[in-house]
């Protein structure tokens, strides 16, 4: 489902990943398309163009739905996602409370003060809902792409809309347990470096504060996740998915991988392709080497013909 604890899929390397992707984005900012929110605020949106002839031909269009964490998508959508070779037109929306050029360092109060599912949903379905519309003059099906906590969020999304409008499915580091859960486990195996049951007891005690912080998030953060089930949206979809997930994933345990492709096999549901990459991290990082440029060429060939054709046990990064 969602991720984190208190590492995100985006954040989870060194410091010197971010500031790295700044200096790029510097050089080639991403586009700012104009939207409004439900709410009557304007959005911030992103857009890029990503793959082989992307600037030239009429490229298919992406939603991308990010992990946790208060990093600028100015500066990693376009890095994160260049490994893919299949055109697209990318869209993403920034989170509330984060400005255009956050490194992510420290989250201020308005981005905690909006940072629940129930919000970043809301946020998430006024773009979708503006690219079904053809708000971007664009039409033809939408891919959606979601990393991490993004994952069960695009799944959601997939899932009510269906088959005419959404095409394909990307989730990386995002499986089918809840994240109640999958921190339960990460504790079973010491792996966690909180208390999970001081943690759900103080958030408990008050669900509603944004005031009130545990381990880098407001208890108001919390009390939305921890029990919001990914596993019924995966069982209601009706396109392909494609689900990469790390086996040495120290932020959601890899038995979420597991647990949803176990649902898939006793559903007889065909459409959802769970891949564990041997030795990877919740970053697709084995060994201090990032996996993602090799592993995201094999992702531009599924979302061609939906086919799996890589060996994740032999990837073998490139620099760390």
């Amino acid at each position: 489902m969602l991720v984190l604890i208190i590492v995100t899929a985006l954040s989870a390397c060194s410091i010197a990943t971010p500031i790295r992707y700044a200096a790029e984005s510097a050089l080639d900012p991403p586009e700012r398309p104009p939207i409004g929110a439900p709410d009557g605020t304007d959005l911030m949106l992103y857009s890029v163009a990503i793959g082989e002839g992307a600037a030239s031909d009429r490229p298919k269009r992406m939603l991308f739905v990010s992990g946790s964490g208060c990093t600028s998508l100015k500066h990693f959508l376009r890095p994160y996602l260049q490994p893919l070779r299949t055109p697209y037109r990318v869209y993403a929306v920034q989170k509330p409370g984060v400005a255009d050029g956050d490194l992510g360092l420290a989250c201020g109060d308005a981005f905690h003060a909006a940072d629940t599912l129930p919000a970043i949903l809301m946020r998430q379905r006024a773009v979708f809902d503006w690219l079904k519309r053809g708000g971007d003059g664009g039409n033809g099906p939408i891919t959606l792409f979601g990393v991490s906590e993004g994952g069960g969020i695009a799944v959601a999304l997939a899932a009510e809309a269906g088959p005419a409008v959404v095409d394909r499915v990307v989730v990386i580091g995002s499986g089918g347990l809840t994240l109640r859960r999958s921190l339960q486990i990460l504790a079973s195996q010491d792996l966690l470096a909180v208390d999970f049951d001081a943690l759900s007891a103080k958030v408990a005690s008050d669900p509603h504060s944004v005031a009130k912080r545990r381990f880098g998030h407001a208890h108001t953060y919390w009390s939305s996740m921890l029990d919001a089930d990914p596993l019924p949206a995966y069982l209601r979809l009706r396109v392909p998915a494609l689900v990469l997930f790390g086996e040495k994933d120290r932020s959601v345990p890899v038995e979420a991988a597991w647990h949803l492709k176990e649902a898939m096999r006793a559903a007889d549901q065909t459409n959802v392709t769970v891949q564990t990459v041997t030795g990877a991290d919740h970053a697709l990082r084995r060994d201090g080497k990032d996996l993602k440029p090799s592993l995201f060429r094999g992702v531009s060939d599924w979302l061609k013909d939906g086919v799996w054709k890589h060996d994740p046990a032999r990837e073998h990064g490139g620099s760390p």
